[in-house]
C-alpha cells in the first residue's frame, strides 16, 4: 500500500487533507468485507451488522456513514445496533463532525443536516463543501474569472471567510493553512486574517503549537509565531505526539521535537506511534513492529499493518485482515478481505475518507448573476458601438495578432466557468475586419490594423455539459424575465430566438441546442 503521508488533494477542487497526530478514537466496530460487502465486527471479530452496505465509514460518536449496495450506492447513517437512523436516499453524502454533515441529493445543492437528520440549510451557490472543524468549514465556488476558490462558512451556512484562498486545509488550534494563486503557503486565523505569511511550498494543519511546513524541497516544522521549531532538512516530515517522522534518503526514522535523530532511518515505509508503545514498519516489503527505541518487537511478516488502535492492531496476512496484541499474538485470525477506506485514514492521518462532497445542482442563478451584470442598456461590460479595436487590445491584454485576418470577431474570454456545467466564451464582433488588406505587387498583399475599428457585436455562449447539458430552455426562461423586467425594453420579439429591442441596441437570445445558449448584443440599432 503507497504511503498516505503527502498531500491528498480532493479533486477538482483544491481542498487538503493534512496530517494530524491526535490519538485517534477508539474503534468498538470494524467496517470490513468478506466478498464485495460491508459488516460492522467487534473487537473481538464477531460480526455485530450483518454484510449489506457497498461503503462505510468507521463508526464517530455512534453514527456511521453507510451506502447501498450497486453501481450508483444511496447513503444513509446508521447507529451501532445497524439501525438507520437517516435512511439511504442522497447520491453523496460526508461524516458527521461537530454535529453536523453534508448530503447531497439528486439535481440538488449540499444540504447541511443535523444527527436527527433535520435540514439545516442549504448551499446552491458552493460547487463543494467539507466537514466543520472549529466551527468553520471549507467550501470552493467560482469567482467571475471561472477559478475555483476556497472559503469558511460557520454553522449557519454564512460564508464567513470569503472565496479567496487558492487551496486550504482545515481549521485546528485557531489557524489555518492556505495556499494562494503562486503556489505558495501562509495561515490564516478564524477571521480570515492572514497571520503567518505566505512563504512555504506546502503547509499543514497546527498541532499542539506545531506545524509542519515545506521550504524548497525540504519539510521542517514552525510554531504559531512562525519560527522554526526544526529547519527544512527533511525529505518528509509528520508529527506524530511528542516526536516526528523524518525521511532521509528514501528511508524512513523519527526524531524527536527539535529534530535530533532517536530512531534511524532505515525503514522503507513507517507508521505513527500516536502515543502507543508500538509502530508499524516496512522492512523489505514486510511489516513488523518496533518500540520507541527502534527495537523490533514484533517480526516483519504481514503484508500491511496500521497503528495500534487501543490494545489492537490490524494487520493483513497473505490479503486476508486479522488483529493482533501488542505481543504480536492473533486475537481475530486472518478472515476478512478488506477494511473500509476511511478506517485506513482516521487510523494514519486522523481525517475521514468521506470528508468532502460536490454539488449535484445546477446553478442557472450563477448564469442569470454574469447576465445581469455585464448586460446594460447601453453596454455590455463596458463595451458598447463607440468601442474601438484598439480599446479591445488595452483592456483585455490582447496582441493585435489576436484578431484574425480572415474573421471578423476575436474572443475577449473563454473557458470561464460559471456553475458546475456551463461555461463562457466571450467573444467581441466587427462590422469588418480590423486588418485592412492592401495589394503591394502582383499578388502580394500588406495588412494594416485599423485600431479605430468599432465594434458591431458582443456575444457570450454558455457552453453546456455535465449537469448543464439540456439545460437551455431554464437558462433561456431566466435569462428573458431579466430583460423583459427591463424598464428600457421597447418590445419583445418572439420567433426562432428572443429579440430584446433597446434604442440602444437589441438583445437576442438563442437557445441553438442542448449543449450551446448564446445572448448577445447587436449595436447597429441606431438610437433615433
Amino acid at each position: 500500500m503507497k504511503k498516505i503521508y503527502l498531500f491528498i488533494i480532493w479533486l477538482p477542487i483544491l481542498f487538503l487533507f493534512s496530517c494530524k497526530s491526535d490519538i485517534p478514537e477508539k474503534n468498538s466496530l470494524f467496517p470490513v468485507t468478506t466478498g464485495d460487502l460491508y459488516q460492522f465486527i467487534d473487537r473481538e471479530g464477531k460480526i455485530v451488522i450483518n454484510p449489506q452496505f457497498g461503503k462505510a465509514s468507521c463508526f464517530r460518536d455512534g453514527i456511521a456513514l453507510v451506502g447501498t449496495s450497486g453501481d450508483e450506492p444511496k447513503y444513509g447513517f446508521i447507529n451501532e445496533a445497524g439501525e438507520y437512523i437517516i435512511q439511504p436516499k442522497y447520491i453523496s453524502a460526508t461524516i458527521f463532525s461537530e454535529g453536523i454533515c453534508f448530503v447531497v441529493e439528486e439535481d440538488s445543492p449540499p444540504i447541511a443536516l443535523s444527527e436527527d437528520g433535520k435540514e439545516i440549510f442549504r448551499l446552491f451557490d458552493v460547487e463543494s463543501i467539507g466537514i466543520f472543524k472549529e466551527g468553520l468549514a471549507p467550501f470552493t465556488s467560482f469567482d467571475e474569472k471561472g477559478e475555483s476558490l476556497c472559503g469558511f462558512i460557520n454553522k449557519s451556512g454564512e460564508k464567513i471567510i470569503p472565496a479567496q484562498f487558492n487551496s486550504v486545509t482545515f481549521f485546528s488550534d485557531g489557524y489555518c493553512s492556505v495556499g494562494n494563486k503562486d503556489a505558495k503557503w501562509g495561515y490564516i486565523d478564524e477571521s480570515g486574517n492572514v497571520i503567518i505569511n505566505y512563504q512555504y511550498d506546502g503547509a499543514f494543519s497546527f498541532n499542539s503549537n506545531r506545524a509542519k511546513v515545506k521550504f524548497g524541497e525540504k519539510w521542517g516544522m514552525i510554531n504559531k509565531d512562525g519560527e522554526y521549531i526544526i529547519n527544512p532538512q527533511f525529505d518528509e516530515l509528520v508529527i506524530d505526539g511528542n516526536k516526528v517522522i523524518i525521511k532521509v534518503d528514501e528511508k524512513y526514522g523519527w526524531a524527536d521535537n527539535e529534530g535530533k535523530i532517536i530512531i534511524n532511518p532505515k525503514f522503507d515505509e513507517v507508521k505513527p506511534f500516536y502515543d502507543n508503545a508500538l509502530a508499524p514498519v516496512d522492512i523489505g516489503g514486510k511489516w513488523g513492529y518496533i518500540d520507541e527505541k527502534g527495537v523490533l518487537k514484533i517480526n516483519p511478516q504481514f503484508s500491511l499493518a496500521f497503528p495500534f488502535d487501543d490494545d489492537i492492531a490490524v494487520v493483513f496476512l497473505n490479503e486476508k485482515l486479522g488483529f493482533i496484541s501488542d505481543e504480536g499474538r492473533y486475537i481475530v485470525n486472518p478472515q476478512f478481505d478488506a477494511i473500509s477506506k476511511d478506517y485506513e485514514l482516521k487510523q494514519y492521518n486522523y481525517f475521514a475518507f468521506y470528508s468532502f462532497i460536490e454539488t449535484d445542482y445546477f446553478n442557472v442563478g450563477a448564469i442569470v448573476d454574469r447576465i445581469s451584470k455585464d448586460f446594460t442598456t447601453y453596454d455590455v461590460n463596458g463595451i458598447n458601438s463607440n468601442t474601438t479595436a484598439n480599446e479591445i487590445l488595452s483592456k483585455y491584454n490582447l496582441e493585435q495578432e489576436d484578431f484574425s485576418k480572415n474573421s471578423y470577431d476575436v474572443t475577449i474570454e473563454k473557458s470561464v466557468k460559471l456553475s458546475r456545467g456551463a461555461e463562457l466564451i466571450v467573444k467581441v464582433y466587427f462590422l469588418n475586419t480590423p486588418w485592412i488588406k492592401e495589394q503591394s505587387s502582383n499578388w502580394n498583399y500588406n495588412y494594416y490594423f485599423d485600431g479605430n475599428t468599432t465594434v458591431t457585436y458582443v456575444a457570450y455562449f454558455i457552453n453546456l455539459s455535465g449537469k448543464g447539458y439540456g439545460k437551455g430552455d431554464l437558462i433561456t426562461e431566466e435569462v428573458s424575465k431579466l430583460f423583459k423586467n427591463s424598464q428600457n425594453v421597447d418590445r419583445v420579439s418572439n420567433e426562432d430566438q428572443i429579440i430584446f429591442e433597446y434604442k440602444s441596441g437589441d438583445v437576442h437570445l438563442v437557445n441553438s441546442s442542448s449543449s450551446e445558449v448564446m445572448v448577445y448584443k447587436d449595436f447597429t440599432v441606431k438610437e433615433e
